[in-house]
């Protein structure tokens, strides 16, 4: 393996910190930013809770 090649670590890095870089300048631009947020938050705790699972069954589900 070429060692001048960056690791799986350091690209997963990279890609994180762009990915932060590009929400940054995102919430610089759009004011609504935070009632976009709050409206996929709550949609994701709706849903949620429409799915009827026990504690055992989301721990199956990650494989915990």
């Amino acid at each position: 393996m070429n060692s001048t090649m960056p690791s799986e670590k350091e690209i997963n890095t990279i890609e994180r910190m762009k990915y932060v870089e590009k929400w940054a300048d995102y919430v610089v631009t759009h004011k609504d930013w935070s009632k976009l947020q709050k409206e996929l938050i709550d949609s994701q705790i709706e849903n949620a809770s429409m799915v009827k699972l026990t504690k055992r069954q989301v721990r199956e589900i990650k494989g915990k």
